[in-house]
């Protein structure tokens, strides 16, 4: 039988598509250019399909073959299942059949008005020659895959945990192969051996690697600088073909993914720099001495190794096999633009690390595996599936681990970082320390030639050398000096330059700038304050009487923050000049633009990522939190009491005004209980209405006087405290 394609009990066999007259002598001239370079034969096959004639970019001609009825779909199996099959074999054997394509020539005749032709390589539309092939094998081999061999188009890998079984089991597919008529190449076969190359890798009883063979090739890159897109592809196309043996491929190669844009032509040149050379180099470097990955035993527990960084995640499986750690398989991938703002809040990246290798790299090995053992560096991340503190997104990933049975526990970063390192022995501290110890004592210690003491001016020699830290900035070998250490570490902490114009490790810190407002409602600052369950509070705060307003909501929604402001607030106190807020969805929308735009009030909102662009109502948020837990504990629903916290706060004196909120907006002190309790009248009695706004004119004019001056005073001091933890950068001109 064919071996190359599964042949249908039915002959395919259509008819000649009419080919168009002016094409007539151009198909001509093309077939006979296929028939004189040997691509095509004249043909007497049962088959034939119809040509279809195209024009490519350049207007050449393309004759393309009809072979829908030949094609059909057929999976090809993962190398990775397959290799994951091997689990406790010790014995391999490699079959290979040769020429097994060319048994299909005549499926790929075509039929033209000047008669019948088949190919002799692979044609243009023939797109199911490998699936087809491996359809044919794998009904071959009906019944013995996986446990017995795996056939992977022409090669099949034949293992067994023992000699004697292996004998069996090549004798069993030997039969096969005999029943269909399969032939095989003796000398590209491999027989009985306890290590054999089969894809590309080499299979033994520890795991598998890549092919020495193949590094060779690899290396040769190192000499290739890419110049177009089209050669930085065929480049990355190669490397990431060996990514399973390149811990974090993703984050290293990203750079030199970066050089290829949105679909452009292969020919475009790209700018390459020393830096993608390096890591293009690094990449390569890793593929000259492979790791052995294992196979992975389901049913023994695994142990994984997670971690995240502003470049992408990255993920490292473990099993524990014969005593020791054995790598099972590396994850890594780059983060979506979306994805680099949880850079921000670590602990969301480091919990999108856990639920990518759980979910996506690493799925089919952990979800139906046994209790298995997470580690991270994080350390608030243990306790991710007992908080009840996360938004919308953290409780939807907490829901897809569900399924998985495992336990989180910390470890820190030094401990977590080099997972490549954690699959090797241990280091003996014990013998190791032993070890120094005699290497010590049997070095020549040659006496002191010319003994003296290094004074002040022998440190001036020493004094303008580079140095990288207090501990690095002399060799001490060469000079002998009492108190040495202690007279280094002043002079490098205290002295020298150096440390002023090194960069310095914290970010830096710009100094504090202060928002001035001169009227009530000139500017109104708005903010969500989310408490447990799906309860939100929005509050509303006049900048300059630092007067409140709050509302419950069970949403953020921008329809419900626009019912609130204009169909409440604004009805109350009248619209304000400006409305503050965050760069939320909730107050970024068209709805909240165009109420704002008719009603005359202007818009204005903080940076990325920077609530302290808002400050005053952030502020307020954290007092009214503190007031709400001194709430008591038999009071359970604090939305009844909320009113009553915010009456409070908006009677009590504000340090940074001198004035209640109450009394700056309404000209007057409000009457409270206490006044009911002790009889205090209200001295507010005048004769006329003229008589009460020309007293409530002076009265406030006099408070507004006060807050200014108030507010300026403490907006001073609060900005020479913030200023006095600034982390500037000076910058010299040697340094542009």
């Amino acid at each position: 039988p064919i071996i190359g394609f599964n042949v249908i009990e039915e002959v395919v066999t259509w008819k000649n598509m009419s080919i168009p007259k002016p094409l007539h002598q151009e198909v001509k001239e093309y077939l006979q250019d296929l028939l004189n370079q040997g691509w095509i034969v004249q043909s007497r096959s049962l088959y034939s399909s119809p040509v279809v004639c195209m024009r490519k970019k350049d207007g050449g001609l393309r004759l393309c073959c009809d072979y829908r009825e030949l094609n059909c779909k057929h999976p090809i199996p993962r190398i990775r299942d397959m290799l994951d099959s091997l689990s406790g074999s010790s014995w391999f054997s490699v079959l290979d059949q040769g020429k097994a394509y060319h048994k299909g020539c005549p499926l790929t005749a075509f039929i033209t008005p000047w008669g019948l032709y088949k190919w002799v390589r692979i044609p243009f539309g023939l797109s199911s020659a490998p699936t087809k092939f491996q359809r044919s094998m794998e009904e071959c081999l009906s019944g013995l895959q996986d446990d017995i061999c795996q056939p992977y188009l022409d090669d099949n890998l034949v293992h067994s945990s023992n000699f004697e079984e292996h004998m069996k089991h090549v004798q069993t597919v030997l039969q096969r192969y005999q029943q269909h008529g399969v032939k095989l190449t003796a000398r590209k076969c491999e027989l009985f051996k306890r290590k054999v190359r089969f894809l590309g890798r080499t299979v033994s009883e520890e795991g598998y690697t890549m092919d020495p063979a193949e590094i060779a090739p690899v290396q040769a890159l190192k000499e290739k600088r890419p110049a177009t897109i089209g050669e930085l592809r065929k480049v990355l196309g190669f490397l990431s073909y060996y990514q399973p043996y390149i811990r974090d491929f993703s984050r290293v190669a990203r750079p030199l993914y970066d050089l290829l844009p949105a679909p452009a032509e292969a020919g475009i040149p790209i700018t390459w720099t020393s830096n993608h050379q390096r890591i293009m180099e690094q990449l390569i470097d890793c593929l000259s001495n492979p790791p052995i990955l294992g196979y992975p035993d389901f049913t023994q527990p695994f142990v994984l190794h997670c971690d995240a960084s502003q470049e992408g995640l990255g993920a490292v499986l473990y099993q524990r096999q014969g005593g020791r750690m054995v790598v099972i398989a590396y994850g890594s991938r780059t983060l979506t633009p979306p994805e680099k703002n949880y850079y921000m809040h670590s602990g969301k990246l480091e919990f999108l690390a856990l639920k990518w290798a759980f979910c996506d790299r690493f799925c089919d090995y952990l979800y139906y595996a046994p209790s298995f053992v997470v580690y991270t560096d994080n350390n608030p991340l243990t306790y991710i599936l007992t908080t009840a503190k996360l938004n919308a997104t953290g409780h939807h990933w907490v829901s897809q681990l569900a399924d998985f049975n495992f336990m989180i526990k910390y470890r820190p970063g030094k401990s977590n970082a080099d997972a490549d390192g954690l699959s090797r022995m241990p280091l003996h501290m014990d013998s190791y320390m032993r070890q120094c110890t005699e290497d010590i004592h049997q070095m020549k210690h040659e006496p002191l030639q010319e003994a003296r003491l290094v004074n002040k001016n022998a440190l001036d020699l020493i004094q303008d050398a580079n140095h990288a830290s207090t501990f690095r900035p002399i060799p001490r070998e060469d000079i002998q000096r009492a108190q040495m250490q202690h007279d280094v570490e002043h002079y490098v902490t205290r002295v020298c330059e150096c440390l002023k114009k090194r960069k310095p490790n914290k970010a830096t810190r710009a100094p504090l700038s202060t928002i001035k407002m001169t009227y009530p409602f000139e500017m109104v600052s708005i903010d969500f304050l989310h408490l447990q369950g799906y309860e939100y509070i929005l509050v509303v705060m006049d900048h300059y009487t630092r007067f409140a307003q709050t509302y419950t909501t069970t949403n953020k929604s921008a329809k419900t923050v626009a019912d609130k402001i204009f169909n409440d607030f604004a009805l109350k106190f009248g619209f304000p000049s400006k409305i503050h807020h965050d760069m939320g969805k909730e107050f970024e929308n068209q709805l909240l633009a165009k109420l704002k735009e008719h009603s005359g009030v202007l818009g204005s909102h903080t940076t990325l990522y920077h609530p302290q662009g808002n400050g005053q109502v952030e502020r307020f948020n954290r007092t009214l939190l503190a007031m709400l837990r001194t709430l008591d504990k038999e009071t359970e629903d604090w939305k009844s009491s909320l009113a009553k916290v915010v009456r409070a706060y908006k009677c009590t004196r504000s340090k940074a005004t001198g004035f209640s909120p109450f009394y700056l907006l309404f000209g007057q002190s409000p009457r409270l209980p206490i006044d009911l309790l002790f009889d205090l009248k209200v001295d507010g009695r005048r004769e006329t209405h003229q008589d009460y706004v020309t007293d409530w004119q002076n009265r406030m004019s006099e408070a507004y006087r006060i807050v200014s001056k108030t507010a300026t005073k403490e907006a001073a001091r609060g900005k020479a405290c913030y200023d006095r933890r600034i982390h500037g950068m000076r910058i010299h001109g040697y340094d542009l």
